[in-house]
């Protein structure tokens, strides 16, 4: 009997120490939309007859943000290379996707 108590207890020991599944993360990326993007839609979107600036949509969730670079400093990022960067944290050269 105490040898079943002992397994018992340890069965619920290791239960309650599992970690729960992580669940899915969805990342989105809005292609040409900086943070000047977003203060734009504020004021757009602003009741005048306030003081302060509403708040919209996106800042429910926006929880951070990130600047790419292509591999060649002289060149603008393109969308693929950004991607990249931002999922996989190595930057890439622009046009390596779509050769």
């Amino acid at each position: 009997m105490k040898k079943l108590l002992t397994l018992f207890m340890c069965a619920i020991a290791s239960a309650a120490v599992a970690e729960p599944k992580q669940p899915n993360i969805i990342f989105f990326i809005g292609d040409g939309m900086g943070m000047e993007y977003l203060t734009a839609y504020r004021h757009y979107q602003d009741n005048p007859d306030t003081q302060i600036l509403e708040t919209t949509w996106f800042d429910r969730h926006l929880l951070g943000s990130a600047s790419t670079h292509p591999d060649d400093v002289n060149q603008v990022t393109d969308s693929a290379a950004s991607a990249t960067a931002l999922a996989t944290g190595v930057k890439t050269y622009n046009g390596a996707i779509a050769g």
